[in-house]
């Protein structure tokens, strides 16, 4: 890896970075390792000693600013009350750093409307609505999971969750996925370990009160949509899971591609979004939709749980990464209340703008402007295809002619690059230099996604 390349993915002068990287390689050469500086201004670790030198860097790990924020709001979140004098000496750190911490945690509870305060003879308590406090601990849950190679991080959720606990929900993980054909981000299983792990602690202290999600606050399409999912969840026949089945099925709804089609489980703000973007650079795939829109949602909690301000910053990246597009989209996010970092945003933009490209390749390939020829009385066949293409199919030009016209010199004329007939002899379009499809009226009356095959976008 160029040192450049590491400047762009940490904090720090490249002074700073440059001294770190001499200290870790004189660590690894003293430990028998081979030296990580391969030639000026390249560093690499050998994937044989990967696992060992991340073993090796866990047990001497030293928490960072952020590391340290996350431990105490997950204390915070999972307590009545914690003694910053005994978390300074949990941590072997002084009291004075723990209590400049509190400062950066106390920003980041707010934004999940919760308040950080100091009680005289109680500690130190987190206050707020219960819902939005179980959120905002699945959030932080997320984050510890996805560090859990770490035993800082291990040993912080150990402290709520017993190992034989998080295994046994772990195996209702997999039976979970094993029921649908989604693609599963690694992310996306902390989120559904740390909905199950949550509830299940939920369930044995609340006293029968049920956290989940309100059904009824769903649209009447999210509630037709939570159909698909509910039903297959309700045969696993676990009570866990049953108490916990909106928030699941809503999880499940934002990897489902087929979501996508209307927005039904995205933010309004972010939805506002894609729009603006989609007016400018045309409709996404839902597929892509869905994940852009998990990158976005990504880039959002990185911003949200930043505890440290050294994070990269927009003049440092190279300037073959500046132009107008890339600053655009940052900008436009701020606009409807999406806060991102700059570095965040350059990921989703350079994703945007492959798929923008690999969309209008595709979309070059398709057929686009339609010649349906028909033989029928009165056009009413032709107006019936015509119909279902209009309905669920992309086209710039959509056209029904009489098999009667002259419709050979029209094709030449008007630059037609698919002809459907609806019947008539076969000689006529023999002398065609376009692909011609004759309709086949028997799969048509029984197939509603007939044109599929005929590479016609679907909308």
């Amino acid at each position: 890896m160029k040192l450049r390349t590491i400047l762009e993915n940490v904090s720090g002068s490249e002074s700073l970075v440059k001294k770190c990287l001499r200290q870790l390689d004189i660590k690894l050469v003293s430990a028998k390792f081979p030296s990580i500086k391969v030639s000026h201004g390249v560093y690499e670790i050998s994937s044989d000693n990967k696992k060992t030198i991340l073993k090796l860097m866990g047990d001497n790990f030293s928490p960072s600013k952020d590391d340290r924020c996350y431990y105490i709001l997950f204390k915070l979140l999972t307590n009545q009350s914690i003694n910053l004098s005994q978390e300074s000496i949990n941590l072997d750190l002084n009291r004075k750093t723990l209590q400049n911490d509190l400062i950066e945690c106390r920003k980041i509870a707010i934004k999940f409307n919760q308040s950080i305060e100091s009680k005289s003879g109680s500690g130190i308590v987190i206050k707020g609505d219960f819902r939005d406090k179980y959120n905002f601990l699945q959030k932080i849950l997320v984050l510890i999971f996805l560090k859990k190679d770490y035993p800082f991080y291990r040993n912080i959720y150990r402290t709520f969750f017993q190992e034989d606990e998080k295994n046994n929900i772990e195996e209702l993980c997999k039976k979970i996925i094993c029921l649908f054909p989604l693609k599963f981000s690694i992310s996306c299983y902390y989120e559904l370990l740390s909905i199950l792990l949550i509830g299940e602690k939920i369930s044995k202290n609340s006293r029968g009160i049920n956290f989940d999600d309100s059904e009824k606050e769903l649209s009447s399409y999210q509630k037709e949509f939570l159909k698909k999912y509910k039903d297959e969840l309700l045969s696993l026949n676990s009570e866990l899971v049953n108490k916990n089945i909106v928030k699941i099925s809503i999880l499940l709804a934002k990897i489902d591609d087929e979501s996508f089609g209307e927005f039904s489980f995205v933010e309004e703000n972010i939805k506002k979004f894609f729009i603006r973007i989609e007016g400018i650079h045309g409709r996404l795939s839902n597929r892509n939709r869905m994940f852009m829109y998990n990158l976005l949602i990504t880039a959002i909690h990185e911003k949200e749980f930043s505890c440290s301000s050294g994070t990269m910053d927009y003049e440092k990246m190279d300037y073959e990464y500046e132009n107008e597009f890339r600053k655009s989209i940052y900008r436009m996010a701020r606009e409807y209340d999406i806060f991102i970092h700059k570095h965040s945003c350059y990921k989703i933009v350079i994703f945007l703008e492959m798929i923008i490209e690999s969309e209008k390749r595709y979309h070059d390939s398709y057929y686009k402007k339609i010649l349906v020829v028909d033989s029928s009385v009165n056009f009413w066949l032709g107006e019936l295809v015509i119909k279902t293409l209009s309905k669920g199919y992309y086209y710039e030009r959509l056209q029904v002619v009489s098999y009667f016209d002259d419709f050979k010199s029209m094709i030449k004329e008007e630059e037609f690059d698919l002809v459907i007939r609806i019947d008539g002899y076969d000689d006529p379009f023999k002398e065609l230099k376009i692909p011609v499809h004759k309709i086949d009226w028997i799969e048509f009356s029984k197939n509603r996604e007939y044109f599929k095959k005929l590479n016609i976008k679907e909308r």
